[in-house]
């Protein structure tokens, strides 16, 4: 790409025509279909890394070509597409399409039933936008498939806590009903939005905060509700839930790195150019000013860039002082944001250097529950100077794990638990049941730091690579500090040990290992004596040190209390002993200056 139209118009044929070109070199013409490799970490597919043929990218595909002129090319491949739609009415699987012609529903691993939400949406865009260019046979299927897939949206009827498929599927659902003259459809779908609003309108954010990816999902729904269901009603609320959308992602938004800053409840990427339709939503907004005329330049050619086809349809509708915070640099900013009823994030915003924390969620992979960046007028740097905390279970991310913290300015104390019962990679599958054992080899509290050249690491000052509870490890690069002080913790009654270590891709990693074994041994949370570690953490300029470097810990019966004054006089509490995830949400608390860390009120 060596030129980017910016004024609005360019941009939108720019993105089409970008998206047109992908479509184009992965379209498999005997097949009717897009081919790509299948998704190597989805739980619902035996095909990972094998080349597939993809009805949910095809269905975008087809969009694009009805967009660009090409109708009778999107109708042989809408054709095939509707062949692979679950049409039994007495099937589990009705109104759905399994992800790729080589594995039907019947031999999925786990079919999704976002597809009918997915491609639903495709297909409803497409007759709204498009039906007069189709043919009249084609028009009548497309009918039965939006019917079929909307019945889909309804059975499952998912809490609007699901931000992103509760958005979706409100938009299947309502232009279902516009395109079939259905008032049930239309009724539900009018119900259903006003149940999502209720439930952003209770805490004033979103269940499902901060997502770099299910961000632009539900902004794209709600915009495709606004701007083209005829119901006023479902219009005027999806209207000012985009509104609200803008101005959440906007709170965290960091423009020295070019990035998101922490927390996120569900994540892919820890690098904001890995996202090219966010950041094609950010620039079309802006209007393409800098940095982000820049941004597009990430954009690959990947079957993923065939989304940009949504950005170009859907204006962005940003709030004019939205537009003005994302390029305009702003002074230093505390931040804290009420998601839902028991879920608060902290966001210290900087020239230099960003930290977010969530107060408490368990360690699902999709997490981001520590998140720094740095790095002043290095916006798309790749990859961004980042820190960011894991648990691992043998080297997998251990749902079971409970953190908390709280934070005040670029410091955070922070505390790590464990749940019995529990997940074990995944939030609602494999769960791991009170009393059962489960194999491990190893469990650490990893500090990942990526996209530092050429740090200085040192342990109580001096250079080191392990270290034991109470020593402060700081990493400096690029005119900042990341410094982390382990606390206290035990396993079982054993202390946590510490090493620093240069990975693959230029990962450092400052570990805090609690269980290590040669072979895979069967533990049984539930019987532990003691599990968990904690301590404080800090990102810094470089120069800046915390007042009190030195974290104290309190243990008394199932509970430990850390308390730190760095600046602010932080305590934290949480359990020492393994518990429900309930137990450790009673468990929990957090102070700043002895008193609950103040949250502005909910806009309603």
């Amino acid at each position: 790409m060596s030129t980017r139209p910016l004024a609005p118009g360019e941009l939108d044929e720019w993105l089409t025509a970008t998206a047109a070109a992908v479509g184009k070199r992965a379209y498999d013409v005997a097949h009717r279909l897009i081919r790509m490799p299948a998704s190597a970490s989805s739980v619902h597919t035996a095909l990972g890394g094998r080349t597939v043929h993809a009805f949910r990218e095809s269905t975008t595909y087809a969009l694009i070509l009805l967009e660009t002129g090409a109708a009778d090319e999107a109708a042989g491949i809408l054709d095939r597409v509707l062949d692979g739609q679950d049409l039994d009415l007495v099937s589990d699987t009705y109104g759905i399409w399994p992800y790729y012609l080589e594995e039907p529903l019947a031999r999925m691993a786990r079919p999704d039933t976002n597809w009918a939400d997915f491609i639903g949406q495709e297909l409803v865009l497409i007759m709204i936008r498009h039906a007069a260019a189709l043919p009249d046979q084609l028009r009548q299927r497309l009918r039965t498939a939006i019917a079929a897939a909307a019945e889909a949206v309804v059975r499952r009827n998912v809490p609007m806590s699901y931000t992103n498929i509760a958005s979706k599927g409100t938009f299947v659902t309502l232009g279902a009903g516009q395109v079939l003259g259905d008032p049930e459809l239309t009724r539900y779908g009018r119900e259903r939005i006003e149940r999502l609003a209720a439930t952003v309108h209770d805490t004033g954010s979103f269940a499902e905060y901060n997502s770099p990816t299910y961000w632009l999902v539900t902004c794209t729904a709600m915009s495709a509700i606004s701007q083209y269901i005829t119901d006023q009603r479902s219009a005027t609320i999806a209207a000012e839930l985009v509104d609200r959308l803008w101005r959440h992602l906007v709170q965290r938004w960091h423009l020295p790195s070019g990035q998101l800053s922490g927390p996120m409840s569900r994540a892919y990427r820890d690098d904001l150019g890995e996202e090219p339709h966010l950041l094609a939503h950010l620039a079309k907004a802006v209007g393409g000013q800098p940095p982000f005329d820049s941004a597009l330049e990430r954009v690959g050619d990947s079957p993923a860039a065939l989304g940009l086809i949504h950005t170009a349809i859907l204006g962005p509708d940003a709030p004019a002082d939205v537009v003005r915070q994302l390029v305009t640099a702003a002074p230093p900013t505390m931040r804290r944001e009420l998601f839902s009823r028991d879920r608060v994030g902290s966001t210290w915003l900087h020239a230099k250097n960003t930290l977010g924390t969530i107060n408490f969620a368990d360690c699902w992979f999709q997490r981001r529950n520590l998140l720094g960046y740095w790095g002043a007028n290095d916006a798309w740097r790749h990859p961004p100077r980042s820190v960011r905390l894991r648990v691992v279970k043998d080297d997998v991310d251990f749902v079971s794990a409970i953190f908390s913290a709280v934070q005040e300015g670029p410091h955070a104390l922070w505390h790590v638990g464990f749940a019995s019962p529990g997940g074990d990679h995944h939030v609602h599958r494999n769960v791991i049941p009170s009393g059962e054992p489960v194999p491990m080899r190893s469990l650490r509290v990893l500090f990942e730091i990526r996209g530092v050249t050429d740090p200085v690491i040192r342990v109580n000052g001096a250079p080191g690579n392990s270290f034991t509870l109470h020593d402060q490890v700081t990493v400096s690069d690029d005119g900042s500090t990341v410094s982390i002080i382990p606390a206290g913790g035990s396993w079982n009654g054993s202390p946590p040990a510490g090493r620093i270590t240069a990975g693959a891709n230029g990962v450092l990693t400052v570990e805090v290992e609690l269980f290590s074994a040669p072979e895979p041994q069967p533990i049984d949370l539930s019987s532990l004596d003691s599990a968990y570690v904690g301590g404080a953490f800090s990102l810094l300029p470089n120069g800046e040190t915390a007042a009190s470097p030195s974290v104290s810990m309190h243990a008394a019966g199932n509970q430990a209390r850390w308390s730190w004054t760095p600046d602010a006089h932080l305590e934290l509490t949480g359990r020492t002993t393994v518990g429900t995830v309930e137990e450790h949400g009673d468990t929990h608390t957090a102070t700043i200056d002895r008193q609950p860390p103040a949250i502005p009120p909910p806009t309603k």
